[in-house]
């Protein structure tokens, strides 16, 4: 039975991994994190600024990835559309406060 589940082992691993790339030809971003689990994309700025974008779905990043212009892409369609954290400063209560509406759509993506 233990060699059964040794398999998926390394598959539950695999599919954990961020997807990780630099971000070339534009003027303010510089990297891109994103960790398909937990809907989150960490954008480091060319300022030093790092953002954590939170509830950024699949195809969303799929289109940025593929966006001609990334940062033309971040201002339209990911920028104020959804919540984000600077991971320069510490997180407060209120941070987690806003974040109980959406608990509902990671229980339907793992569900």
């Amino acid at each position: 039975m233990s060699q059964a589940s040794q398999p998926s082992q390394p598959n539950n691993q695999s599919s954990s991994k961020a997807d990780d790339f630099a971000i070339a030809g534009s003027s303010f971003l510089q990297r891109a994190v994103y960790d398909s689990n937990s809907l989150r994309l960490t954008l480091y700025f060319k300022s030093g600024e790092e953002r954590v974008y939170l509830y950024v779905f699949p195809a969303v990043y799929e289109a940025f990835k593929q966006a001609p212009s990334k940062g033309r892409f971040f201002a339209t369609q990911i920028k104020g559309k959804t919540q984000s954290l600077s991971t320069k400063k510490p997180l407060m209560p209120s941070d987690f406060k806003a974040l109980k509406p959406f608990k509902n759509i990671l229980k339907q993506k793992k569900g």
